[in-house]
């Protein structure tokens, strides 16, 4: 780190609070805790691409591309709540191991110059919070998007539906986004935890929700709702692969710098 820049992270008390945590820090990072980081981000990267094979190879329309979005969703919300479920007791302690854990990576990426200031302390909102505020504006989503199909006169059981892929499709989603999900995070992690979703709380709902706001403005037609959707998609695409490229990849280098440094001051101690 360099002593020009302004931290709080070489104050004394910071310093042997990070020296105490960060061995459990990096105890939780580690290899299954980034397979399944790589998992979660694949499971992006797979939604993405069947939607988009969907609308440009299958022919789907803009409203059925969308309902796979509808169906990831719920799937997504359900396995919030079956984990929440069969895992409470293993939430409540990566809940309780999470801020602590973002503390200890904040002193490293101010000790590798990545940040400049060390950031306060901050706690995670619950599971339960988040799985609440979904519902709220994913169910409004969902009956905003209901509401306008019924006005358009489109029927989602007949005609194109069955003959498109479009029922493979929402197999191939069922089996990423909640079997493959599920198995990810009832895993048991270091000290009795278990994985954490990736989403703040309300994101997906809300987000959901701005969609079918925006379609609805746009109207009908292919090029702007079909677009609009299939930048939905690739917005999957893309910040999966960012993530699998950069992101994960630098939550590894974190997390070895950080065991060459404890390895350094257990070596000085020795000494």
């Amino acid at each position: 780190m360099r002593n020009d820049q302004p931290s709080g992270a070489d104050d004394a008390p910071e310093q042997t609070w990070f020296e105490t945590h960060a061995p459990l820090a990096l105890a939780r990072r580690d290899a299954a805790f980034l397979r399944a980081r790589r998992s979660q981000w694949i499971e992006w990267v797979a939604s993405g691409v069947i939607g988009i094979a969907g609308l440009f190879v299958f022919g789907w329309s803009a409203v059925e591309a969308a309902l796979l979005l509808f169906l990831g969703f719920w799937l997504g919300w359900l396995v919030d709540i079956v984990q929440w479920c069969l895992r409470r007791h293993g939430l409540a302690a990566s809940y309780r191991d999470a801020a602590d854990d973002m503390h200890v990576w904040h002193h490293v990426a101010v000790r590798r110059g990545r940040l400049r200031n060390l950031p306060a302390r901050s706690g995670h909102p619950s599971l339960v919070l988040g799985i609440c505020v979904d519902a709220v504006a994913g169910g409004t989503a969902s009956v905003l998007f209901a509401q306008g199909l019924g006005r358009s006169g489109v029927d989602l059981l007949t005609g194109s539906m069955a003959a498109n892929g479009l029922w493979l499709g929402a197999l191939l989603c069922a089996f990423a986004g909640f079997v493959l999900a599920l198995r990810n995070r009832l895993a048991r992690r270091p000290g009795g935890g278990t994985t954490l979703p990736v989403f703040a709380v309300g994101q997906r709902g809300v987000g959901l929700l701005v969609l079918v706001f925006a379609l609805t403005g746009i109207g009908g037609g292919f090029l702007g709702a079909g677009a609009l959707v299939g930048g939905a998609y690739a917005f999957f695409v893309v910040v999966g692969l960012v993530e699998l490229i950069w992101g994960v990849p630098a939550l590894a280098a974190d997390a070895q710098w950080l065991r060459g440094h404890l390895a350094a001051g257990a070596l000085a101690t020795q000494r």
